[in-house]
């Protein structure tokens, strides 16, 4: 199972990335998501419902809800911050 400590060390010195959020998608309409929001994911959003080989740009796939997990408590700060 993948645990949020992985991803924590999953990027390290070779990227020279720092991950700030993990996101993953659920399908409300078969799923409500609380497992998610027990564990403290943030729902923010639903997609449009395209998928990712679209080339219509209509939605035929169902929307999903958006959950993001924050893994630095000052994410917001770095991802507000302009690098140089």
């Amino acid at each position: 199972m993948f645990t949020v400590y992985q991803c924590r060390l999953e990027n390290g010195p070779s990227y020279q990335v720092q991950t700030l959020l993990r996101q993953t998608f659920v399908d409300e309409s078969r799923y409500h998501g609380g497992c998610y929001r027990a564990a403290n994911w943030m729902p923010v959003v639903l997609t449009q419902g395209r998928g990712r080989r679209d080339r219509s740009g209509q939605a035929q796939g169902t929307r999903k809800r958006i959950f993001l997990y924050p893994l630095d408590p000052h994410w917001r700060q770095q991802l507000s911050t302009e690098t140089p």
